[in-house]
């Protein structure tokens, strides 16, 4: 199937699908979808560059630049790379946007995190730090690494003499979960069991847009209903907000709760289940990728084929409605991305294609 057959659009709660319009306001072809947030959603043109749609499929492009990377938008604003000279050759640097697609921050970051409870995470040159909406500096740069705040604290990690680890601070900078834990990272780069640059699975690549499927799924610790994941001696359990931990450390894999559950693995083959904040089983680990609950759906994959597609399950782990695809999202606003065709499209751009952000 070729390029121009494929098709992508959104699809609503009763899974009919919901096309935009096929080109831009430029006349480009929209290729790839993300999810909305804020209102709004990414696309991507056959072009390379990034386009802003609304519910009614209206477009917004960028005007003389262009942009590298974008994240979802969050609080009013979004993080957006683009290409900046300097002594050592070109580099990405991210600010962050309206969704007039005008400059609120002007970008000198060289990473960030989405905005939360006003601040976002930056990374300047090689230390993370965080910001308030105005771009002034509210935590200095220390951190090795930083996610979003979330319950009033953010996991971050530091450098120690038994190496690298996570803790969680509040707002002032100050460690409230004092940094014990080991990088939830360091689990996904070892589940991920990465073979020339793609996941292998049961002896099959599982791949979308040209990478693992497994990079898709969140891989930082934020707190929600009163817990969060946190790594110790390579498994993974929650913590309260005391840093007790109230569901014991036994997974390879977990995530940070949504809609009152977590994915979880404990399965040598990758397979995903969820659990519920008590530990409980909710789902069998039977998929063989799966992203968060959103809107009452998970969207995942079951089958053992590569030709697999992607499907929506309730919370009973009972597919919903008929609706598949190589290439889907979660529900947001009422709303999922999709994309129908081969799995890995050859020819396309493949940079962040979607979001599956906390």
């Amino acid at each position: 199937m070729s390029l121009l057959e494929e098709r992508i659009g959104f699809i609503d709660s009763n899974f009919l699908e919901k096309l935009p319009s096929e080109r831009d306001e430029q006349h480009f072809r929209i290729e790839i979808l993300r999810g909305f947030s804020d209102g709004v959603a990414w696309g991507t043109r056959s072009d390379g560059q990034f386009v802003l749609l609304d519910h009614n499929g209206i477009t917004k492009s960028f005007t003389g630049i262009k942009a590298e990377r974008v994240s979802d938008f969050s609080e009013g604003v979004a993080a957006v790379g683009i290409n900046s000279i300097t002594e050592d050759g070109a580099v990405v640097k991210l600010g962050f946007v309206d969704k007039d697609l005008n400059w609120r921050i002007p970008p000198r970051f060289t990473d960030c995190k989405n905005f939360a409870e006003g601040v976002a995470a930056v990374k300047i040159d090689d230390a993370w730090g965080f910001i308030d909406r105005n771009g002034k500096v509210v935590i200095g740069p220390r951190f090795q690494s930083a996610s979003i705040f979330s319950e009033g604290l953010c996991e971050v990690s530091i450098s120690t003499d038994k190496g690298i680890k996570s803790g969680f601070i509040d707002h002032s900078g100050n460690f409230e979960i004092a940094p014990k834990f080991e990088r939830l990272y360091a689990h996904l780069e070892k589940k991920a069991n990465l073979e020339n640059g793609e996941l292998v699975s049961d002896g099959l690549e599982v791949t979308m847009y040209g990478r693992p499927l497994i990079e898709y799924l969140p891989a930082f610790s934020v707190f929600k209903s009163g817990i969060a994941p946190v790594s110790v001696r390579g498994r993974i359990g929650f913590i309260d907000h005391s840093g007790k931990f109230v569901i014991e450390p036994k997974y390879v894999y977990a995530s940070s709760f949504s809609e009152g559950l977590a994915i979880v693995s404990n399965d040598a083959k990758q397979k995903f289940g969820f659990i519920d904040n008590k530990g409980k089983v909710a789902i069998p680990e039977k998929f063989r990728f799966v992203l968060p609950f959103k809107s009452g759906l998970a969207c995942g994959i079951v089958g053992s084929q590569i030709t697999s597609k992607f499907s929506y399950f309730n919370r009973d782990g009972v597919k919903q409605g008929a609706f598949s695809s190589y290439c889907s999202g979660s529900f947001s606003e009422g709303l999922a991305p999709f994309g129908l065709g081969t799995l890995n499209p050859p020819g396309w751009n493949r940079k962040e294609p979607m979001s599956f952000s906390m």
